[in-house]
């Protein structure tokens, strides 16, 4: 689990921290953890502050995620699982990362928005829905970089989670609402509150 003082792990038995230092090549960037997720082939991500790793559990280490041209690292706010990999996003860009290759094989140029998206996810396979607890749900192209409005305007202030479920209904969670279950067209299935 993470938060803004590092990442621990917890293996039944005891709990291990990890925390930046700047004295080990593989350590962790950044104590602040964005996001934790993991891929197809199991590999675990952590997204800091300060740059994107893999965890490695044979040498209990992490590999920097880097830029293929300046070799700097990817500071992703959120990533999102695919077959292949990850997608990342960073403040102006999407990464698409290979596991099977180990590279990042293409880059696309989002529009500028200033906004830090927390949570992203496949809304079809051309889209992804991005959401941000102060200024909403948008869809992005991710081959054009291209933001357009959600239809679930209705509920995208204040949101802390998100997620699309194997029926393709969105779940989302948010200040004072409760939990609303919405189809893709934006209207209510289920709501849930202290009220019912």
């Amino acid at each position: 689990f993470g938060s803004k003082n590092g990442l621990s792990r917890y293996d039944g038995y005891s709990l291990k921290t990890y925390k930046y230092d700047d004295k080990e090549k593989n350590a962790l960037p950044g104590e602040n953890i964005f996001q934790i997720t993991e891929d197809s082939l199991k590999n675990i991500w952590i997204l800091t502050n300060q740059g994107t790793v893999r965890y490695n559990r044979e040498k209990d280490s992490f590999d920097p995620i880097k830029l293929p041209d300046t070799n700097k690292n990817i500071i992703a706010y959120a990533a999102c699982p695919t077959k292949e990999g990850l997608i990342l996003i960073t403040a102006n860009s999407l990464y698409f990362y290979n596991s099977y290759s180990d590279e990042i094989t293409k880059e696309t140029k989002i529009e500028n928005k200033h906004i830090f998206f927390h949570e992203i996810m496949m809304w079809d396979e051309n889209t992804l829905l991005c959401s941000n607890k102060w200024n909403g749900i948008f869809l992005l192209d991710i081959n054009t970089g291209e933001f357009r409005l959600s239809p679930l305007k209705e509920y995208d202030r204040e949101i802390s989670r998100i997620l699309i479920d194997s029926k393709n209904r969105v779940w989302t969670t948010s200040y004072n609402k409760g939990i609303v279950c919405l189809n893709k067209k934006g209207e209510t299935i289920h709501s849930y509150s202290t009220k019912n």
